[in-house]
């Protein structure tokens, strides 16, 4: 037999719960200074997309995490609360950061084949498409009704 250099189930628990809140603690943070960004001024319309493209990323992972047998328990134990429903947590985080994803796939500036209108050159040289304050006040609303499904 090989030496265990990792733990058993529960400590795999923890590593995974860990990564869960690292996650979900990372979202919260971006989505708080995008959407000061947001409302203060113009904001690249790249950022937007680049963001939107962290958030899937994100959620694939956390769509991993919530199935990894024994996390709903797991969680429950470690919060010393039995209704804790961690899939459920995730569930309503994830239909959020789906909203906010989807507004900014619909609202994104693009062309008649799909190809979105981020960039133009002006005078040789590329510049970002910025989004002003009144465009962007629906997507702040979204990120503002994301961060508030974490905690």
């Amino acid at each position: 037999m090989a030496f265990p250099a990792s733990g058993g189930s529960r400590e795999q628990l923890a590593d995974v719960l860990k990564e869960a809140r690292d996650i979900a603690a990372n979202i919260k943070r971006r989505t708080q200074s995008l959407t000061t960004s947001l409302a203060a001024s113009n904001y690249s319309a790249r950022g937007i997309c680049q963001y939107m493209d962290d958030l899937k990323r994100a959620t694939d992972r956390l769509d991993q995490i919530k199935a990894v047998p024994g996390m709903a328990a797991y969680v429950q134990e470690q919060y010393s609360d039995a209704t804790i429903d961690i899939v459920a947590e995730f569930n309503t985080m994830q239909a959020t950061i789906d909203a906010v994803t989807d507004w900014i796939n619909t609202n994104i500036p693009k062309d008649g084949t799909g190809y979105i209108l981020v960039e133009t050159i002006v005078d040789y040289r590329i510049t970002a498409r910025m989004l002003s304050p009144a465009q962007t006040a629906p997507l702040v609303a979204e990120l503002e009704t994301l961060l508030a499904t974490i905690d």
